[in-house]
């Protein structure tokens, strides 16, 4: 039930198990896991899946040279005068002519205007071939993989909002936006509050499941403001600035839909800690409407508020 205390929230209870916050703002894990050895640690598939994008080629990028500087080394140890009419690339370093082969080799280009001769360079192209046939193969299923990996790539406002909620109340709220083209349908969002208490010496930490306004919508085409209320059966009714962070006060937000252009369910998330919360402030309208009657969101103002 919502606005009680849960004891299976997925998180442990002993406040000296944890980092600063619960989870991380974007949404992972801020746990860090020790007492693996490297192999058992390191997950090569998942760590290129889900790096950002720019740390993937640049990881590609690097693997691609170094590949090139190998082979290129090896060349060049077997004999530069192995690779027939290496002259025509021209250029004077006899490595820079190696490299420039090894990258025709690895992605089987072939120009035809150098070729190997001699069993030594013809066994090192040879194993750079099939080393090129399996990197190609394993870089699409790789691209494949990143951009068919359903996310739910929605906007969160910076902060939480202790704001006016309908007649002489107030309410927590947050805002988020689909800033895809795409829809999310039958949406559904969850609080998860979770705040740190002095029983019997030991700082535990309590987590309560909050009750919303609305946690349920069909379809999620622009922004969508989710409130909690601080009634009287609210965890928060009587927190302050000052308690919230002497508490440790942190807010789990969770997000799952329906994404039509996966075809499948996602879900995402966030949290805020006790200084991303800000009293007596409501945040601005976004939305507007054109003289064709068309609606417009103004992401670029999804976190901006003002004070009342």
């Amino acid at each position: 039930m919502n606005n009680q205390e849960i004891k299976d929230s997925g998180f442990s209870d002993k406040a000296e198990n944890q980092g600063n916050r619960v989870l991380k703002k974007d949404g992972s894990s801020n746990i860090q896991k020790l007492g693996l050895s490297f192999f058992d640690r390191f997950d090569l598939y998942h760590s290129l899946v889900s790096m950002k994008s720019w740390q993937f080629f640049a990881t590609i990028l690097f693997v691609y040279l170094m590949i090139n500087l190998i082979f290129a080394t090896g060349f060049v140890l077997v004999g530069i005068d192995k690779l027939y009419d290496s002259n025509v690339v021209k250029v004077e370093s006899d490595f820079l002519r190696a490299f420039f082969f090894s990258t025709q080799t690895l992605t089987t280009l072939g120009y035809g205007q150098m070729s190997p001769t001699g069993i030594g360079a013809n066994v090192i192209a040879s194993i750079e071939a099939f080393i090129g046939l399996l990197m190609f193969a394993l870089l699409t299923g790789l691209l494949y993989g990143r951009f068919s990996r359903p996310k739910a790539k929605l906007m969160f406002s910076t902060n939480a909002l202790i704001s006016p909620y309908l007649e002489n109340s107030k309410g927590l709220m947050v805002r988020l936006a689909n800033p895809k083209n795409s829809n999310l349908i039958n949406v559904n969002a969850s609080f998860l509050f979770s705040y740190i208490v002095i029983d019997k010496g030991e700082k535990i930490r309590k987590y309560f499941n909050l009750d919303l306004e609305i946690k349920e919508i069909k379809i999620m085409a622009a922004s969508w403001t989710l409130v909690h209320p601080l009634d009287e059966n609210s965890p928060l009714k009587t927190f302050t600035r000052e308690s919230l962070r002497e508490s440790n006060a942190e807010l789990i937000v969770q997000i799952e839909g329906y994404d039509e252009t996966y075809n499948q369910q996602v879900s995402t998330r966030t949290s805020y800690t006790c200084d991303e919360v800000v009293f007596d402030a409501k945040f601005v309208r976004i939305l507007k409407h054109s003289e064709d009657g068309q609606v417009g969101v103004d992401l670029g103002r999804l976190s901006e508020f003002t004070t009342v």
